[in-house]
């Protein structure tokens, strides 16, 4: 799907990758670091969930599934994206090509995360607030709608903006940082909403009646 990509015109370097290069090179490796870390906490918790028979059943398997798109976005996401406004990718050459597997990636990461996140909410709402429905909530079909969704929507939607339906994932100027950039308000505010108030607004009516 992504080999169609490699063929993009190289765009030149950015005046600001000389000019900011100290500092540009400085917010990548900490951001690397901060990834790094990251990476290293997911793995030794996603460790320590998988060695017990217990913590890896019913709610466990969607806090893996949160622990596991963490991990994705750590240890895939956020490098490749910062590494784009510093010109490190290929050379201190950004390209769309290469801004578009990175984005491709990063989108996915980002909106998954948010997602896997409220399924987690949802899931210790009904425990709490509906504790005799919730064995029907654990079971393998509901188990696998809340694990499977939070990444189905995000890689539809990326795999459109991939194909230039609705926005395009590129390399922004001046700085040339991998951005999503719509190109109609409509899949502006379909993304924000499903990356940003739809979850936010699930988990705010969750904790709300939670602490009432």
């Amino acid at each position: 799907m992504l080999s169609n990509l490699t063929n993009n015109a190289t765009l030149t370097p950015l005046p600001a990758w000389i000019v900011h290069r100290p500092a540009l090179l400085l917010w990548f490796w900490l951001v690397v670091c901060l990834s790094l870390i990251g990476t290293v906490f997911s793995v030794a918790v996603i460790t320590i969930i998988l060695s017990s028979k217990r913590l890896r059943a019913g709610s466990g398997v969607l806090l893996l599934n949160f622990l596991f798109s963490i991990l994705l976005q750590c240890s895939v996401g956020m490098p490749m994206v910062t590494a784009s406004a510093t010109g490190i990718p290929l050379g201190n050459q950004s390209t769309n090509a290469y801004c578009r597997v990175a984005m491709f990636a990063f989108y996915i990461c980002i909106k998954s995360v948010t997602l896997t996140d409220m399924m987690i909410g949802i899931n210790r709402f009904v425990a709490i607030c509906f504790p005799h429905s919730y064995p029907q909530w654990i079971r393998p079909l509901p188990l696998t709608v809340m694990v499977f969704l939070p990444w189905l929507l995000p890689v539809i939607m990326a795999v459109l903006l991939l194909y230039r339906v609705g926005g395009e994932l590129k390399s922004a100027l001046p700085w040339g940082a991998c951005v999503a950039q719509y190109t109609d308000t409509y899949s502006s505010f379909l993304s924000v909403f499903l990356g940003v108030f739809f979850p936010v607004g699930v988990l705010t009516v969750v904790f709300t009646h939670d602490d009432h």
